[in-house]
């Protein structure tokens, strides 16, 4: 019996393994939107867009292991016209905006009018996807009609609070608007329910906010109610969000508002907020960077840095500092020098061992090697270092891969044999 079972053990896994490289999967087709929609047109079908990013963990999930099943190619490419969009980068920018994409995978039938007819967020498995592929076919979710009551009477707690819970599920980012509006039409004292003071945590952004004020003159019967460490991360979620406001508009051209910043510094000051220093110095980094003043980004974190101001910081941190420098167009040695330095800093204290991070980081000095002056030697030595690397990457990945099957395979196998 033993024999029996180790030799079909062998078969499928070499089966397995053999089916490794099978192209077979949801055939996603190249262009423009324009040329998507076009094509949606005259073949009188949805658009299916998988919405997703190069970062994104569960996007990959998604891509290597519900996209190439057959169950689940044979539905879509039948059914739709299928398009995998970066929201980074090229025009996903914009279809980030247009379809109000706020987390990732969101996965969107979208008729060739560009109408959402269906949407879902997260690595759902085949099944799942099959059956939300089949609602979509039937005419989708409510969504659009929920809306239309909303805008008909957006003082109606009832048909606002139908279309926001709508917008939370599918983590469509007019959440934040629309739930917003249903805490300006609330009674206050409904702030204490938990539905109403979870609204509050996630979208309120100011501190000088109606709802906030109301929170700070009822500080007690909160604390009492939810627990004065949530209250307090509340408090510090909100300090972040407004200050994190306060650089997008300096991202998106204009002034920083010195004198709004100075204000939140004195409402911090007055509750006693311990990580008022690190928001206040954080909040200068990015107003830097937005600014692209290379020089003052590099000078500012090395002077905290070596202030020894960063006690606890971890490897992402580096990584967000120098990826901002990696990104732009600097040709500072010394500021490319810094990021370098950043790179190492946060090899050094990561505790994690992957290839595909040690790769990451390899990339990026080889980007910042070949801007500088006077570093031929130690850009040919990063080359080979990065090639090294990366052909170690492929093989973790391949025996991580091949790890996880054969032991899904072997349990199958020791079910059956108990069963």
């Amino acid at each position: 019996m033993m024999k029996r079972l180790i030799a079909i053990a062998l078969l499928m896994i070499s089966a397995l393994f053999a089916g490794a490289t099978d192209k077979d999967g949801i055939r996603f087709t190249d262009g423009t939107w324009n040329e998507i929609t076009a094509k949606a047109k005259q073949e009188k079908k949805l658009v299916f867009i998988d919405c997703y990013t190069s970062w994104c963990g569960p996007c990959k999930k998604l891509s290597a292991e519900v996209f190439p099943l057959k169950n689940v190619a044979e539905v879509f490419n039948k059914e739709f016209i299928n398009y995998k969009v970066d929201m980074e980068k090229g025009e996903g920018i914009d279809l980030q905006k247009k379809f109000h994409v706020g987390a990732y995978p969101t996965l969107l039938w979208v008729d060739y009018k560009g109408n959402v007819i269906h949407r879902i967020v997260g690595a759902v498995k085949a099944e799942k996807l099959i059956a939300e592929a089949k609602k979509a076919m039937n005419g989708g979710s409510n969504q659009a009609d929920l809306e239309k009551k909303y805008k008909k009477n957006t003082n109606n707690p009832e048909s606002v609070k139908a279309y926001l819970n709508s917008l939370i599920e599918t983590s469509d980012s007019r959440a934040k608007e629309v739930a917003l509006q249903y805490l300006s039409i609330i009674p206050k004292e409904q702030y204490l329910s938990k539905e109403a003071f979870d609204l509050i945590a996630a979208y309120v952004q100011s501190p000088f906010s109606p709802a906030i004020s109301y929170l700070l003159e009822h500080r007690a019967a909160f604390d009492g109610k939810f627990g004065k460490q949530r209250v307090d991360v509340t408090f510090e979620n909100i300090y972040s969000r407004y200050a994190n406001a306060l650089t997008y508009s300096v991202k998106n051209g204009k002034e920083f508002d010195e004198a709004a910043f100075q204000k939140l510094i004195v409402f911090m000051q007055e509750r006693q907020f311990p990580s008022k220093e690190q928001l206040m110095e954080n909040t200068r980094i990015k107003v830097l960077k937005y600014k692209k003043d290379w020089k003052g980004y590099a000078t500012k974190i090395n002077s905290l840095i070596e202030a020894g101001f960063y006690e606890k910081i971890s490897s992402r941190i580096y990584t967000q500092w120098y990826e901002a420098v990696v990104e732009s167009d600097c040709r500072d040695n010394e500021v490319l020098q810094s990021a370098l330095n950043w790179i190492d800093m946060g090899l050094k204290i990561d505790k994690g061992f992957s290839m595909s991070y040690f790769e990451r980081n390899w990339a990026a000095k080889l980007k910042i090697l070949e801007r500088m002056e006077g570093k031929k030697g130690e850009l040919a030595k990063a080359r080979i270092e990065y090639d090294l690397i990366k052909g170690l990457d492929v093989k973790q990945n391949e025996y991580t891969k091949r790890q996880a099957e054969l032991t899904k395979t072997l349990q199958a196998l020791i079910n059956k044999a108990g069963s």
